[in-house]
């Protein structure tokens, strides 16, 4: 197996591992939620008004 393929199947795996596990996800949520409370919120670096290239 190469390391593209195990690094997808540990992927798939978390997933499934949280979609098992309602306390898992509060957890996780939890902890995101502290993480975007310390680093602020996230502020675009485009000036207001613009809108960035999608091509």
């Amino acid at each position: 197996m190469t390391t593209k393929y195990a690094a997808s199947k540990i992927l798939g795996l978390s997933v499934i591992d949280l979609m098992k596990n309602e306390k898992l996800v509060k957890v996780v949520k939890e902890e995101f939620e502290k993480e975007l409370e310390a680093k602020g919120n996230y502020r675009t670096p485009l000036p207001e008004g613009t809108n960035p290239p999608l091509h």
